[in-house]
């Protein structure tokens, strides 16, 4: 026979007691703020509101509740804060989803994608591509805490979702947390092998950790499924260049070109890499086009500034340099370059405006590679990894 603790045995039921209490008292305020709310005292119906969210922060009805009244005072933020909270607690709570619609909707949200995800899981609380497509809204507003509940309520309806576990992977990357995604891409490959979407980004991820010769191996058999994916060859021609492959990084950023010619990026590394070799015809003939398919590339700019100072094009690098300081004031190189310029061209006051310009800029090192680019050196430092990570896919 066993005996239990007569101690235990009062701590259980008290606590019991306890729980009970806390609930009845929670209702209370519930219902002492609802009639507050009735009568237009909304201050009143906020305070015993967030009386029952402090002694039952688990009550959905309670963050539901305290929503309502600061949509009523216009506090909207905090609204939907509240409302998505209520959400997490009671996934199946359709008033608490349609009352963040009509939040959004008043911060200025477009509804039509939202709205539809809404009546799928109002109509069937489990359905996953409702939620999936619900995550997918929340992620592309950056609203990240939201998209991840989504996508986590599609890994509870659907546990070998592969394209959930991928969409987890990128929100752990746009956090920029890539050991965090790894885990995740690798489950979403595991369960659809061949998703070139996630070896792709795996690859990133990789890059990302500096774990290149895995990256690489990721970009390899992300070709080995799609052939045609120009950031593949992208980015495998930034590795390469980082190893000291100058040819190999070329071909990958031509194999780019030939997927598809209307890419900026890799026209303006191929002017890197010619400006490198000095062979300053197919350099200024590359970034001109990177200029062209994309007149906001401020390193494009600044490197199609500088093809034409070397080239004794004063006139035309002087126009181009002033493109790269309007597309970033901070640009410090660009200003430098220009006060040569302008020194050369006997403008003293100009000269001296744009150096102090330069000084500024500078200071807050931003803009060009934050080294002194004397007598229009070509810019061969800024070559950022292409590490955009793959629209979200269903």
């Amino acid at each position: 026979m066993f005996y239990f603790s007569k101690t235990w045995s009062i701590f259980v039921i008290a606590s019991l007691f306890a729980t009970s209490g806390c609930l009845y008292t929670a209702q209370k305020h519930l219902k002492t703020g609802n009639d507050m709310l009735n009568q237009g005292k909304l201050d009143e119906a906020t305070n015993a509101y967030k009386k029952a969210v402090e002694i039952k922060p688990n009550l959905p009805e309670a963050h539901y509740a305290l929503g309502n009244a600061y949509l009523e005072k216009g506090m909207l933020e905090d609204a939907a804060k509240e409302f998505r909270k209520a959400i997490e607690l009671n996934s199946n709570y359709p008033d608490a989803y349609k009352k963040l619609a009509e939040t959004y909707n008043k911060i200025g949200a477009p509804l039509d994608d939202y709205t539809r995800c809404i009546k799928a899981i109002e109509r069937n609380p489990n359905d996953a591509e409702a939620h999936m497509a619900l995550g997918t809204y929340f992620h592309r507003r950056n609203k990240i805490e939201d998209a991840m509940a989504e996508y986590k309520k599609v890994l509870e309806l659907e546990p070998y979702n592969a394209f959930a576990y991928f969409n987890l992977g990128v929100v752990n990357h746009d956090m920029n947390l890539p050991e965090r995604a790894v885990p995740l891409y690798e489950r979403s490959i595991e369960l659809y092998p061949e998703y070139d979407k996630a070896h792709f980004n795996l690859g990133v991820a990789y890059q990302d950790m500096q774990r290149y010769e895995e990256a690489i191996e990721q970009y390899k058999k992300t070709l080995e499924i799609n052939l045609n994916y120009p950031d593949v060859h992208v980015n495998l021609g930034l590795l390469y260049f980082a190893q000291g492959s100058i040819d190999e990084s070329m071909n990958n950023f031509n194999k780019a070109i030939e997927i598809n010619p209307n890419l900026a990026e890799p026209h303006y590394l191929l002017g890197v890499l010619y400006g490198k070799k000095n062979d300053l015809d197919h350099a200024l003939s590359e970034t001109k086009t990177a200029v062209e398919l994309d007149p906001n590339h401020v390193h494009a700019r600044f490197n199609l500034a500088s093809l034409y100072y070397m080239k004794g094009m004063l006139d035309e690098a002087l126009v181009e340099y002033k493109e790269t300081v309007k597309l970033d004031r901070s640009y410090a190189d660009a200003y430098y370059n220009l006060s040569k310029i302008y020194e050369v061209k006997g403008m003293a006051a100009e000269a001296e405006r744009t150096f102090t310009e330069y000084q500024t800029a500078k200071k807050s090192e931003k803009g060009g590679s934050s080294a002194a680019v004397m007598e229009g050196k070509f810019e061969e430092a800024v070559i950022p990894f292409n590490d955009e990570i793959m629209e979200m896919d269903r």
